[in-house]
């Protein structure tokens, strides 16, 4: 029979960013997947009975594929701006 343990011991892991990466891989995962699969669908079928506008479709339909492409527009961005910081300028020819 193994003891269990103390409340005052010390979690094995960190606890903070173990919750943060659950709630991160929560809301961009399956939720967010159909969060934006069921909002493109009531958009599509308010579209065509004449009720919404198709600027505000199409800004439902963007904010889908920002929201699921984040971590690429992330990276994408990142390096961009590691090349702007770590880039040397030209010296001035005389």
């Amino acid at each position: 029979m193994a003891i269990a343990r103390s409340l005052f011991d010390a979690p094995p892991s960190a606890v903070l960013p173990a919750s943060v990466d659950w709630l991160t891989g929560t809301l961009f995962g399956t939720v967010a997947i159909t969060l934006c699969v069921l909002a493109v669908a009531f958009v599509g079928l308010v579209l065509m009975s004449g009720r919404m506008a198709i600027r505000d479709a199409l800004r439902v339909a963007i904010a889908c594929f920002v929201l699921l492409g984040a971590s690429s527009i992330a990276g994408g961005l990142r390096i961009v701006a590691d090349q702007a910081v770590y880039a040397t300028p030209a010296s001035p020819q005389q």
